[in-house]
């Protein structure tokens, strides 16, 4: 009889010594997942702006009439429609610069986004001391019409 008082006494510390450690662990759970996620949503707005300025000198490189000039509202205008599919943070034409550049006979389009903001979503980042974070991003393609 003894015996079984002595083995439910230990479950009962068990289940309590658990508790005890979930209640210890959950809070460093939470804080990487919500690290996890902003550096996740960090990394896909990052990977977006530079699909969006590759697609916008991809457009430039093969305008023919009339050649891009530098900040073609054209170029700016399909920067930021491929920009506003992503997320709520929309990226202003008026941001976008764009360029031609020459170097010896080859021309280049060079489209670049500074500082686009990226505001966290968790409420944990600022602690982890990643507040806003802004972007700066170029891409370049030759002009196709020399």
């Amino acid at each position: 009889m003894r015996l079984r008082r002595f083995a439910g006494r230990i479950r009962s510390e068990e289940r309590g010594a658990a508790l005890v450690e979930f209640a210890l662990v959950v809070p460093l759970l939470m804080a990487m997942m919500c690290v996890i996620i902003d550096f996740g949503l960090a990394l896909h707005t990052l990977n977006n702006l530079t699909s969006a300025l590759r697609e916008g000198a991809r457009y430039g490189a093969v305008l023919r009439d009339p050649e891009p000039a530098a900040n073609d509202t054209r170029i700016r205008d399909r920067v930021s429609a491929y920009m506003s599919n992503y997320g709520s943070n929309t990226l202003a034409p008026s941001a976008v610069t764009v360029a031609l550049e020459t170097v010896g006979t080859v021309k280049n389009v060079r489209v670049t986004v500074s500082n686009y903001t990226y505001t966290p979503v968790t409420p944990l980042a600022p602690l982890f001391g990643m507040g806003t974070l802004s972007f700066t991003r170029s891409a370049i393609y030759r002009y196709e019409f020399q």
